[in-house]
């Protein structure tokens, strides 16, 4: 008991660091979780939560193993009111509503962490990264206490989200993600499209690349590949693209040539055109694929990009496009 105690003690240097309520999340995750530090990234303001660990007890379980109902049913509460556009378009309201809730999860999920199964910790970590929630501490912690004999106990849709969730909250776990890739060797024969793309997304946006991941990736994309929606097809080109990862023969084609089709490229929004659009940029210039085959897709994601400025122009007029997607599909055509 001695030795936990000591644990959480601060020292006289970390101390002086924390000036009471102004603890930074690394320092937070290093003084054992002493500073509770939740970033509300979604309303742009920041709240900070005190309180010393050594001098109260761990707090008891209230959701058990409904945490991950519990955080699911919070965070499409939040997208509903986003989606209808209350509170100038920010549900600042409603999450300051559920503040004290997203904390209970969050202590929760950090203090029994142990009990909970692979589907409550990623789903309430995904539910974090839908919200735009971000507690450094917390996925610090779990970043550290995920070994590799725990992730065998996470299927294809668990190892998915965890992934997902750190690479949309941008916090980057390098241990973590490299676990995961020798997990997920062997968890990708059961992988759908969707959570193909998710893991090469996820580690393509954290630089956390790794060759035999892609590899296997590529592979098992190509074997689905009539069954890969557009959407799906996009994320996963862009991921190659990103970390510049090989592709193996025949790959480009055979996802460009799926996008290509009639109608395929109406699923697109503008993030899936400029995702899209990088990848075909990038394979004209690695010389990767036939240049009629890229000539194609780029005219085909051309007029899917002016069909979108158009209909966002009658909805929203004098919304100018993202200077981003613009400057990535003209770079593209060059």
């Amino acid at each position: 008991r001695k030795n936990r105690l000591k644990q959480f003690q601060l020292s006289a240097a970390t101390w002086k660091t924390c000036k009471v309520c102004s603890m930074i999340p690394h320092v937070a995750a290093h003084a054992g979780r002493r500073c509770q530090t939740l970033a509300t990234v979604a309303c742009g303001s920041r709240r900070v939560l005190h309180n010393e660990v050594a001098k109260l007890p761990v707090p008891p379980a209230r959701f058990k193993q409904r945490i991950g109902d519990v955080a699911s049913k919070a965070a499409l509460r939040y997208e509903e009111v986003s989606f209808r556009g209350e509170a100038a378009g920010v549900p600042q309201e409603l999450l300051s509503q559920d503040a004290s809730l997203w904390t209970d999860i969050c202590n929760e999920l950090y203090h029994h962490l142990k009990h909970q199964s692979p589907r409550n910790i990623s789903l309430v970590l995904s539910c974090l990264a839908r919200v735009r929630l971000k507690d450094t501490a917390l996925l610090d912690y779990i970043a550290e206490r995920l070994n590799g004999p725990w992730l065998c106990s996470f299927n294809i849709q668990d190892l998915a989200l965890l992934c997902n969730s750190y690479a949309q909250l941008a916090h980057a776990a390098p241990q973590l993600f490299r676990l995961c890739a020798e997990e997920l060797l062997w968890k990708l024969p059961d992988a759908n499209p969707q959570e193909l793309a998710l893991v090469a997304s996820a580690h393509s946006k954290l630089r956390a690349y790794d060759a035999s991941l892609f590899r296997h990736v590529a592979v098992w994309s190509l074997r689905c590949v009539e069954d890969v929606g557009p959407r799906h097809l996009a994320n996963i080109l862009h991921a190659f693209a990103r970390v510049a990862a090989p592709e193996p023969k025949g790959f480009f084609d055979a996802m460009a040539g799926r996008l290509c089709l009639p109608g395929a490229a109406a699923e697109l929004n503008s993030i899936g055109v400029a995702h899209a659009a990088f990848a075909a940029g990038k394979a004209a210039q690695s010389r990767t694929a036939a240049a009629k085959d890229v000539q194609r897709l780029m005219e085909v994601l051309a007029r899917r990009f002016v069909a979108l400025l158009r209909a966002e122009e009658q909805k929203c007029p004098g919304v100018p496009a993202s200077p981003h997607h613009v400057a990535v599909l003209g770079r593209a055509c060059l």
